[in-house]
């Protein structure tokens, strides 16, 4: 089965296509994920492999951002099998003798990396948003610029941001005690109370941690992102696992634009007009991919409705957590746009119809991707 998606119409100039893809534990054996029995037999991981190849030959992007890679050099050559010749980490996978606990993310190109750089906070904003001095990313960011056909340098930001379990172990949460006095207290039901309250604040209080993590850590990334905007003035997208619906609160600051602005922190802008400043802010702005497709699908078929499939499930219940986000020379409805996004695909098939022998060993996400069309050089 194809990846589905809406194809661009014909006659587009040059095309480029951009993934993201959550490997989920791609760890080649005798190595082990986390646990020291979680290891793939050569049967799983020859499978693991061949859906992979699958996913990717059906997909064909020419850029790809990849996450929860724990065995760099296997991926690197399966990769270089699929004509991917340029291949970049900026961090290693960290773990105990054979076990392995903190994967990284990585960038395959079709097309050369001509920079690489490892990001992580700004020293300088942890205290204004109180986090501690060491804060880091939970997986460092990685930030390559690919030497593209027509389109020139483009700025590829590959992220995995925390993920949406609790951000301590229960053991860390100090120990409750229920003293209430009732007719029926039995003392087995009493240990039964406390141990229930202590497992439902530590679920609150340990998602609520996660969550502040993951909005800090896309907070530090949008000021990374901005400054490398300022400097280098390249396009750019950012490819990843974001563990999140882009609507939830922590990624409301992906959103700010000119209207988030208050008028007295305006004062030394007052000779711009107020389209030259929308115009301004609006260089600056980040766009789901998504969203920047249905815009190009409806001005092709006006009143069209499109929407996302969750891109992962926990039982029945599916979630968009991978996203590609986009600068403003992508966005369509300006006409300074570099080129246009004409196609978003999912690959999901493993996802919404799984087929034993070809998927067991398939990723528990479905990759994303963009189409970019270019657009006539004036």
């Amino acid at each position: 089965m194809a990846p589905e998606g809406h194809e661009a119409a014909r006659g587009q100039k040059a095309q480029i296509k951009l993934a993201s893809l959550n490997l989920f534990n791609f760890i080649e054996p005798p190595l082990a994920a986390y646990e020291f029995d979680r290891i793939y037999s050569q049967e799983q991981w020859q499978k693991k492999c061949a859906w992979l190849r699958h996913c990717l030959s059906s997909l064909q992007a020419d850029v790809l951002g990849l996450q929860e890679v724990f065995s760099p050099q296997a991926l690197e050559c399966l990769l270089g099998e699929l004509n991917y010749r340029h291949f970049a980490l900026v961090d290693t996978p960290a773990g105990d003798e054979h076990v392995f606990h903190s994967p990284v993310v990585a960038l395959a190109s079709r097309h050369p990396i001509v920079e690489l750089a490892a990001l992580q906070p700004e020293p300088r904003l942890l205290p204004l948003l109180g986090l501690a001095a060491d804060f880091r990313f939970s997986r460092t960011v990685l930030r390559g610029t690919v030497q593209l056909p027509d389109l020139g340098k483009l700025d590829v930001y590959v992220v995995h941001l925390k993920s949406q379990r609790p951000g301590f172990e229960l053991a860390e949460l100090p120990a409750m005690t229920d003293n209430a006095v009732t007719d029926n207290a039995l003392p087995e039901k009493k240990g039964a109370n406390a141990q229930i309250a202590r497992l439902l604040t530590h679920s609150a209080l340990g998602r609520y941690s996660a969550t502040l993590r993951r909005g800090a850590e896309a907070m530090l990334l949008y000021h990374n992102v901005q400054s490398r905007r300022l400097e280098s003035g390249n396009p750019f997208v950012i490819l990843g696992d974001f563990n999140g619906e882009l609507t939830r609160p922590e990624f409301a600051g992906l959103n700010t634009g000119a209207a988030d602005i208050h008028p007295r922190d305006r004062a030394e802008l007052t000779s711009l007009s107020e389209a030259d400043f929308e115009a301004g802010a609006a260089a600056f702005a980040l766009h789901d991919g998504a969203a920047l497709f249905l815009h190009w699908l409806r001005q092709q078929s006006p009143g069209t409705d499109w929407q996302v499939r969750p891109t992962h499930y926990l039982g029945p219940r599916g979630s968009v957590l991978d996203h590609i986000l986009l600068s403003a020379e992508f966005d369509g409805s300006l006409s300074s746009a570099l080129a246009d996004v004409v196609n978003f695909e999912l690959f999901d098939e493993h996802l919404r119809a799984p087929l034993y022998e070809r998927d067991s060993q398939s990723s528990d996400h479905a990759a994303v991707c963009v189409t970019l069309s270019t657009r006539q050089k004036r």
